[in-house]
């Protein structure tokens, strides 16, 4: 059944923003059946149709004996515009290749030769700081991973842990852990671990929306000149004469605001984290706040990625305070989260607040767990292991040093021991 020449897209947008796996992930969470129209000036059109939510056809202009190997070079296109239809726009003798395929599985498949790592920087600079666990209830079986695939699920089901250490840990090349996060991130089976439990990310398809940042961007007039896909009346589709769809958003709906470009939390106040690159905000102190309540802020801030925050509230306690030991490690933490990436190791300032804290007190926990992590960064596997089985002799609960030790334990036996 051909789609008359009036018929507008249910969703549409732009291949440079949306990657078609990011669209399939997009039906597929709506359980739609329908066609999906992809037109690209450098392949020309293909035509996918969908049943409740899983691929079953197409037409690609290019030779294929399996739909996902027909559907596989879609995916690390750039340029192009598409449009999801309700009609079957697919005509009755078009050559069709034929099969079903899971979009999930679509979205592993594509990692090996069509990623995009443009894409994969994009989402994983989302989550730099974050600490990344497997979603509850997340159906791993659906991607299909392959064997060489375990150690990093191994890893993140060991316990919550950044993409840096993810990367950094598991046996695959780096590049391919990194798309194979990503993949984890846009399918929803991560997700960040400090504080989100109840929160669900939504993929970079979801028709969602921010405030309008200028009176032009946003109005009525701006959503006509985006351009919208149309089937012509002998089924074929042309795009309209327009400037390309930047998001996948309904169609038929006012733009009332600029697209999100990658992951955003469902949650809008979670997206008010700064970035790597923002300036620090100012420690705000409340009249009358205790040292108990200041201290656990100082660590949210840690766990949250904000190091430089972190240790201007503790450097503010130990003015008040410059013989806690505590303090002394937690400006020692600080120092060193800001500092653990630098391009000439650990510098000196960071070697002296551990000194200075374990000067204080030999056993304190968060000064030897620190001192730990000193020697991982340097390759000094052994020696770290060893600091942080002193920290659960001090405190027994620790739990990032039992990850720490897990960890560990598991890239041993992967023939990565330093």
């Amino acid at each position: 059944m051909n789609a008359s020449a009036d018929r507008e897209p249910l969703a549409h947008g732009s291949l440079a923003d949306t990657p078609l796996c990011h669209a399939a992930l997009y039906v597929f969470r709506r359980n739609q059946t329908g066609t999906l129209l992809v037109i690209t000036p450098s392949a020309g059109e293909a035509t996918i149709r969908f049943l409740r939510g899983r691929a079953t056809a197409a037409i690609v202009p290019w030779p294929a004996k399996r739909l996902l190997d027909g559907l596989l070079p879609l995916c690390g296109m750039r340029e192009g515009q598409f449009g999801f239809y309700a009609d079957d726009i697919i005509n009755e003798g078009d050559p069709v290749v034929s099969g079903v395929v899971d979009p999930h599985e679509l979205l592993i498949a594509s990692l090996d030769e069509h990623a995009r790592d443009d894409m994969v920087e994009q989402v994983l600079q989302r989550f730099a700081g974050s600490q990344l666990r497997l979603a509850p209830g997340c159906e791993l079986e659906r991607l299909r991973l392959r064997p060489e695939h375990k150690p990093l699920i191994d890893l993140i089901r060991a316990a919550p842990a950044g993409v840096d250490e993810l990367v950094a840990q598991a046996p695959l090349p780096p590049i391919q852990t990194r798309r194979l996060l990503y993949a984890l991130i846009a399918s929803h089976m991560i997700t960040s671990h400090e504080g989100r439990e109840g929160e669900a990310f939504r993929s970079q398809v979801e028709p969602s929306a921010t405030r309008a940042q200028s009176p032009a961007v946003g109005t009525p007039a701006a959503w006509q000149q985006l351009a919208s896909l149309r089937p012509s009346a002998n089924g074929s589709a042309r795009p309209a004469p327009a400037a390309p769809a930047t998001s996948m958003r309904p169609a038929g709906n006012s733009l009332r605001s600029s697209p999100r470009s990658s992951l955003q939390p469902s949650n809008p106040a979670a997206s008010d984290r700064p970035s790597a690159a923002s300036s620090v905000r100012p420690v705000s102190i409340a009249p009358g706040e205790d040292k108990a309540s200041r201290l656990k802020r100082a660590d949210q801030l840690l766990q949250r990625g904000r190091p430089e925050e972190a240790l201007a509230e503790a450097e503010a306690l130990l003015g008040e305070d410059p013989n806690d030991v505590e303090l002394m490690a937690l400006r020692a933490q600080a120092l060193f989260e800001k500092h653990q990436v630098h391009p000439e190791g650990i510098p000196k300032t960071v070697l002296d607040a551990i000194k200075r804290a374990l000067d204080a007190d030999p056993e304190h926990p968060r000064a030897l767990y620190i001192k730990g992590l000193v020697f991982k960064r340097g390759g000094e596997l052994k020696k770290a292991v060893g600091y942080f089985r002193r920290v659960l002799q001090a405190d027994p609960k620790h739990l990032e040093a039992q990850r720490e030790i897990r960890l560990a334990k598991l890239r041993i036996s992967s023939g990565k021991e330093s």
